[in-house]
């Protein structure tokens, strides 16, 4: 578990300030009311190393696969036909091309459920068994679109198959800023290799998970689909926040490509600094 410390510019919110943080990691980064800043500090501490660590992420999602030998072979290969027709479709189509697919503009007949799954931590799942092949995940995640009906379907010129999703479609895991002030820009790279600058076609989401204070930090990629910033990712972003005055009440914010993005309200970020 970990609690962040939240700092603007000037640095004072460092001082005081904590935001118990949900990520992929875990279901929530929070401690208990006696060791909330002593946890933070730490973390603050151990913060390169938590970047450099989840920085390898990609990396040990295709790793994965050599790992699980025989039973991952299962997942690509000869027990799942189905899937690697719905890979041959998808090649055929051109979707094979670097970047997505125009998803949007197709309209296909809907062919039912495919047993898939995007669990938490941005791994892929075809009948209960995690896909080893980077390369097959990224060909999929293309295709990817989340429908007005909260659904997300794989969506090709003539099929359009739904699969589960247990959070968010992707992950981002590394994040780079640029500028400052009013010129300053946050670019994120996902687990699936998109690269997407936070601003007013992208923004950044911060959704509050019950009474005790928790966030869940997203980023709208495309469409309707969101990724879930990784633990270092949402540690770094928050070392670059700043006390803002939005829709009438002090926020601790970020900032991108000329916009602001509240996290929490500044009074909310002391009551939990104070207990």
């Amino acid at each position: 578990m970990v609690c962040l410390i939240a700092a603007n510019t000037s640095r004072a919110l460092a001082k005081h300030y904590v935001i118990p943080i949900f990520t992929p990691e875990d279901a929530f980064f929070g401690v208990t009311q006696e060791n909330r800043v002593a946890q933070g500090v730490q973390t603050h501490r151990q913060g390169r190393e938590i970047n450099a660590a989840n920085g390898s992420l990609t990396r040990n999602m295709a790793e994965s696969g050599s790992r699980a030998g025989k039973t991952d072979e299962r997942a690509d290969t000869g027990a799942s036909s189905g899937l690697a027709g719905l890979q041959g479709l998808i090649e055929r189509a051109g979707e094979k091309r670097r970047g997505p697919a125009p998803v949007e503009k197709w309209e296909p007949d809907y062919c039912g459920e495919l047993d898939m799954e995007i669990r938490r931590d941005g791994t892929w799942f075809y009948m209960g068994t995690p896909i080893g092949r980077q390369a097959l995940v990224d060909l999929f995640a293309t295709v990817l679109r989340k429908d007005e009906d909260g659904e997300t379907y794989l969506v090709t010129p003539v099929e359009k198959i739904r699969i589960r999703v247990e959070d968010a479609h992707f992950i981002a895991v590394e994040m780079n800023v640029t500028g400052e002030g009013d010129t300053q820009v946050m670019t994120f790279r996902t687990n699936v290799g998109d690269v997407i600058k936070a601003g007013p076609e992208h923004p950044l989401t911060f959704v509050a998970e019950g009474d005790h204070g928790g966030v869940k930090p997203y980023l709208r990629v495309r469409g309707r689909l969101d990724a879930l910033l990784a633990r270092s990712v949402m540690y770094e972003l928050v070392e670059h926040g700043e006390e803002a005055w939005i829709d009438g009440k002090t926020m601790f914010a970020v900032r991108s490509n000329g916009v602001l993005f509240p996290i929490m309200p500044v009074d909310e970020l002391e009551r939990l600094a104070a207990q």
